[in-house]
């Protein structure tokens, strides 16, 4: 779908399922082992994608009510 037919809430779906998605990716590996996975490492990345991507479609003002949600990943970078 694109993002002109979808509402706000659709994406933050789709970060909510995303974030559940990476959780589940990581879960039970240590660092180590998931550093040389590159399955794995791909994997989360596409996440990270996924949800960054969702977060620019919610509207400036549901960003702004929640400004403790970080909806950029560039900080991390």
């Amino acid at each position: 779908m694109k993002a002109g037919s979808r509402d706000y809430s659709d994406f933050l779906e789709d970060m909510a399922q995303y974030t559940i998605k990476g959780m589940d990716i990581v879960e039970d590996i240590d660092y180590r082992a998931f550093q040389s996975n590159e399955e794995k490492v791909l994997a989360a990345i596409r996440v990270i994608e996924v949800i960054g991507e969702a977060a620019k479609n919610v509207p400036p003002s549901i960003r702004n009510r929640y400004q403790d949600v970080p909806w950029s990943f560039d900080a991390y970078y």
